[in-house]
């Protein structure tokens, strides 16, 4: 039972995660909350990746709770 519940949670936060990406990969400008602590905003660093001209490594990070998670190749502005 505890395993199924934190399953269903992981897949929750998961989808949260994949949704601010998506919408930040549209508008880098919005501001949206941490999908781990819902109570900070996620931070945007750009990394350029070397190999692969225009395309950057993306960082979502809290500024709250220091939830971080990355998009890889996501498209340079």
């Amino acid at each position: 039972m505890v395993c199924e519940q934190f399953e269903e949670v992981m897949k929750e936060t998961t989808r949260k995660w994949l949704s601010a990406g998506i919408s930040l990969s549209k508008d880098k400008s919005i501001i949206v909350a941490c999908p781990d602590c819902e109570e900070g905003t996620l931070m945007i660093k750009d990394e350029p990746i070397m190999d692969r001209k225009g395309k950057v490594e993306r960082w979502l990070i809290c500024d709250k709770c220091g939830a971080w998670n990355t998009i890889l190749g996501a498209d340079a502005e």
